[in-house]
């Protein structure tokens, strides 16, 4: 704690400045709208952020993307989902992803299963359970240009590319989870 002064002051008038440039840069103010809207839609940004990330090949922080030694390559297996673009559809934001299936037909009746998810805080949460207004769904799930009805496909022995898309809300982000069943139902 500073005694009171001239230092004192300088750091004062410094650390109001510096609150009052990061609050206008953050929200400017000929943006602010008497409507309740705090600022521009950062659809767009979101977008370049991550067309820009989705170009990347790590796996996370800290990890090398280098093949770890010995082991059996998997036979069947998805890429990552990785954002292509957000569009208006039918009033709704809806977010596209895409991945790459590798598939050697040794199991046929195995099931491609995606599951839509809000991204909270850096974690993903499943659609289950979530406020109001903060509703998510999966529109629709695509393998190799032939679309599907409902989350869930059965792959056959068909690879190559998986699109899908999710609607989202408009102060959140989402994700998509993809996971393989040998069940039954498709």
């Amino acid at each position: 704690m500073l005694p009171k002064g001239r230092e004192k002051t300088f750091v004062n008038v410094a650390l109001r400045e510096i609150r009052q440039a990061a609050q206008t840069f953050a929200l400017p103010k000929n943006t602010t709208t008497g409507t309740g809207e705090k600022g521009p839609s950062l659809a767009g940004t979101a977008t370049k952020l991550g067309k820009l990330l989705g170009q990347t090949s790590s796996k996370g922080p800290g990890r090398s993307a280098s093949p770890s030694g010995g082991g059996t390559r998997k036979k069947i297996s998805i890429s990552p989902p990785r954002f292509v673009k957000l569009e208006t559809i039918d009033d709704k934001r809806t977010a596209f992803f895409e991945a790459h299936l590798k598939n050697d037909g040794s199991k046929p009746d195995m099931l491609l299963i995606a599951t839509p998810q809000l991204v909270i805080d850096g974690s993903l949460e499943d659609a289950t359970d979530l406020p109001p207004g903060y509703e998510i769904s999966l529109l629709d799930l695509t393998l190799r240009g032939e679309e599907t009805v409902g989350n869930a496909v059965r792959i056959g022995s068909n690879g190559g590319s998986v699109v899908c898309r999710v609607t989202m809300p408009d102060d959140a982000a989402v994700g998509v989870k993809f996971t393989f069943d040998e069940g039954d139902a498709a």
